[in-house]
């Protein structure tokens, strides 16, 4: 009887810490380039699909970053911005938003964009970076 009342307990357990962890978990924001190549000067379509569950906004000053792959990811060097940093476009829930990028400056090699956000903020106040989501890598020839 003590062996079954053991047996029922621990299946109420797992079943609830399956469930805590399915129904706790957030959900993702998917950052995608429309190809994997590139030439130099080429302009490249980003696609973000928010499905985090919340909404995210991104800065005024840089929205993304291009990063090189070396031995680890390195951001380029961009110029201090000029304008104060605000929250200037923001995705909601389920929302997709899609950008250009001119790959100009790009130097050949292995590339990601990577995308500060703020989550559940306001546009126009001061832009915070709550998390990073970063994109496919892209090759630059």
């Amino acid at each position: 009887m003590k062996t079954t009342i053991y047996i029922v307990i621990g299946v109420v357990a797992l079943t609830v810490a399956v469930l805590g962890i399915f129904l706790g978990k957030s959900g993702s924001v998917g950052i995608s380039t429309d190809k994997l190549e590139y030439a130099p000067g080429d302009s490249q379509i980003v696609s973000i699909k928010n499905d985090f569950g919340k909404t995210i906004c991104f800065s005024s000053c840089y929205p993304y970053r291009l990063e090189i792959r070396d031995d680890e990811w390195k951001a380029y060097e961009y110029d201090e911005c000029s304008d104060e940093d605000v929250v200037d476009i923001c995705i909601s829930q389920s929302g997709i938003k899609k950008f250009k990028i001119a790959l100009d400056e790009a130097e050949a090699g292995v590339h990601r964009i990577s995308i500060g956000a703020c989550v559940d903020c306001s546009l126009g106040e001061p832009f915070k970076e709550d998390m990073i989501f970063y994109s496919n890598s892209f090759e630059v020839k």
